[in-house]
């Protein structure tokens, strides 16, 4: 968290979300899965982001008053990083060191969660790129 908090002092940054540098231990088809929808998530909201779905993100508490999150399942980090660019948030990343798993099983890549995350970015896309284009500077 010191990590976190330093960029942001640092940089100025609203939002500091991380990255993870070394993502080999979930294997090649979680990479594969993460690099298209990382690359989905440019193109669709313009967040140019190493890895959106990291868990580790702080940002400050001002940006959550009146952001209507709607998602209630895995596209909730992006959402929240969409609607927060969308509101002019100045987002820093930094990279951390990633240790997998060493119980469970991640259900992200399973057919239903896919899915779930699609069906949410296509409902609320228009909302946020609306909110884009809408900000005052």
């Amino acid at each position: 968290m010191g990590r976190l908090f330093r960029a942001a002092e640092v940089t100025g940054a609203d939002f500091v979300s991380a990255f993870r540098h070394d993502r080999t231990g979930e294997g090649a088809i979680r990479s594969i899965y993460s690099f298209f929808y990382n690359g989905l998530v440019h193109a669709v909201f313009g967040i140019a982001l190493r890895d959106v779905n990291f868990s580790c993100k702080l940002f400050r508490r001002e940006l959550l008053t009146g952001l209507p999150l709607r998602s209630e399942g895995s596209f909730i980090d992006v959402e929240l990083l969409a609607r927060c660019a969308a509101r002019g948030a100045r987002i820093q990343q930094i990279g951390l060191d990633y240790f997998p798993r060493t119980r469970g099983v991640s259900t992200l890549s399973s057919p239903r969660v896919v899915f779930r995350i699609l069906r949410d970015m296509a409902r609320l896309a228009p909302e946020i790129r609306a909110e884009r284009r809408t900000r005052r500077p």
